[in-house]
């Protein structure tokens, strides 16, 4: 029997320094192997971004899906753009046939120094609120508050707060 899984990264940030099509090609790889591993012919694969303040690719994609741009590798279409039913929400189809979804989300930096992500949201948050006030911020906006799992933040003083 064919299975089939989603494979989802919910910590993702673009960088400008790498060529976008790379980043999503590599996207691809990495969730081909580990369909790979786990013996799957079929699988999707899901990024959740976790937007710093003054990033905002998911912005720039959506308004290149409204215009029917591609992603260029040089002067080839390395991917297209697609809006999806959900305002927060894209489809990348590569050249070759790969796709992936990718939502928006934000990252926030609280007055404690914690870095909560705001998952599946458009919404811009503020950095410096409290984590009490970013949270339910997050919630009141539709998106899915995260604290990406890092030992320095979940030991010590932050890790007393978290708790």
């Amino acid at each position: 029997m064919n299975k089939i899984r989603t494979f989802v990264d919910p910590y993702v940030h673009i960088h400008g320094c790498f060529p976008l099509h790379k980043f999503f090609d590599a996207a691809c790889v990495n969730f081909a192997a580990q369909a790979y591993e786990q013996d799957l012919t079929e699988f999707g694969g899901v990024l959740l971004l976790s937007e710093s303040q003054g990033a905002d690719w998911f912005d720039w994609l959506a308004k290149m899906a409204d215009k029917g741009e591609p992603i260029r590798n040089g002067s080839w279409e390395a991917w297209t753009v697609c809006r999806t039913e959900e305002k927060s929400s894209l489809i990348l189809q590569s050249h070759r046939g790969d796709e992936l979804v990718l939502v928006a989300g934000r990252q926030i930096v609280t007055r404690e120094k914690l870095e909560v992500s705001a998952l599946m949201t458009e919404t811009v948050f503020p950095d410096g609120a409290s984590l009490a006030i970013t949270v339910e911020a997050i919630r009141n906006s539709g998106g899915l508050p995260m604290v990406p799992w890092g030992m320095s933040t979940w030991s010590g003083e932050r890790g007393k707060i978290l708790s």
